[in-house]
């Protein structure tokens, strides 16, 4: 007797992998075609995974990781949405506030302002 609703994802990095090509193949600001995407690792528990993703251009050149957390849905993995609205998987985007103890942006290490210098011939 074969029980259909019981059916398990395979554990392995492929089916990790094409679950994350068609999470980024559902977004229109990510050009998954023109990238390279690697499965660094994933480590599972019974109907979820966490996986570490290399994702680089096809061309060469830098790259980023991320993270992914997955479950298990109808015998194959899904990308869960991230808690945050995270479009990148469970990657927590950058803030915009620098770390404690930077200095302001645009502006001298020292914190001094300087009015721009005039020409000495200018009227």
């Amino acid at each position: 007797m074969l029980l259909a609703g019981c059916a398990k994802a395979p554990q392995n990095q492929d089916a990790v992998k094409q679950a994350i090509l068609d999470h980024l193949a559902k977004r229109s600001d990510m050009m998954s075609q023109s990238m390279k995407i690697e499965v660094v690792s994933v480590n599972f528990r019974d109907k979820e995974a966490d996986a570490v993703v290399s994702v680089s251009p096809k061309e060469g050149g830098a790259g980023i990781q991320m993270n992914y957390s997955l479950v298990m849905e109808g015998g194959k993995w899904s990308v869960k949405p991230s808690e945050k609205s995270s479009p990148h998987g469970n990657t927590a985007m950058p803030t915009g506030e620098m770390p404690a103890g930077h200095p302001p942006t645009g502006a001298p290490a020292n914190g001094a302002v300087h009015a721009p210098s005039t020409p000495k011939a200018h009227p």
